[in-house]
């Protein structure tokens, strides 16, 4: 049942897009974003979002793996809850708002089992009807998990690949803004789209290749052709 359970809150499943990512990270790259001032105020001071933009190409998904794999690697314990999705474009059938959020309280849900008891209820009332649950359901839902962790980090990968049609990205935005009250949230996209109007106290931070990510990545390259 709680599998079935876990399936119903959402279709989506970020585990595997997480690994696969953060396999093409070159070692070492990626720590200029992990040591700005920015990125340690959003982890540690009382910032809590922020926004990385950056243009096709800049490497805003492996940053995004990076900085996932670094919060579950400092914040080892189940007090911190940790939630990513990445939108991708091909996917937009199956990746609505009810989706995309719902995939981040599955995600609370299986590092904490206990959760299960608490959504039962909600699950049985719609299994009765064979019905999902509502944008606002899932949305109540998470707010009311979020409060059982001392902490709780949200990473959004590439806001700009969820469609604009049906007011998706806004209900999505609108949903973030809401949710930015109750967690820290990490959003990337390209810079002409601008969450500052729905996201209050967004820390804006500009993702570019930096000088040394290149270099490494260069060597990285040479290494494997010679290997080669």
């Amino acid at each position: 049942e709680r599998r079935a359970l876990t399936e119903w809150l959402s279709p989506l499943n970020f585990f595997v897009k997480q690994a696969d990512v953060l396999g093409l990270r070159v070692e070492g790259t990626g720590q200029w974003l992990l040591e700005s001032e920015q990125f340690k105020s959003w982890v540690s001071g009382s910032k809590k979002t922020l926004w990385c933009s950056g243009i096709p190409g800049a490497g805003k998904t492996v940053l995004a793996s990076i900085v996932v794999d670094h919060l579950q690697k400092s914040f080892p314990g189940d007090d911190t809850g940790i939630a990513f999705a990445y939108c991708n474009h091909q996917e937009r059938i199956k990746q609505t708002p009810v989706n995309l959020i719902g995939s981040l309280l599955k995600q609370l849900a299986q590092a904490r089992p206990l959760i299960y008891d608490r959504l039962k209820p909600l699950y049985k009332k719609h299994q009765n009807y064979n019905t999902c649950p509502t944008l606002s359901e899932i949305s109540t839902a998470l707010r009311d998990e979020i409060a059982h962790y001392s902490n709780v980090f949200v990473i959004i990968d590439a806001l700009d690949e969820c469609p604009e049609h049906n007011g998706f990205r806004d209900t999505l935005l609108m949903e973030l803004g809401s949710l930015s009250r109750y967690v820290k949230l990490l959003v990337t996209s390209r810079p002409h789209i601008s969450i500052e109007y729905d996201i209050e106290g967004a820390i804006p931070l500009e993702i570019q290749a930096s000088d040394g990510d290149l270099r490494k990545y260069l060597q990285d390259r040479l290494a494997r052709s010679h290997r080669l």
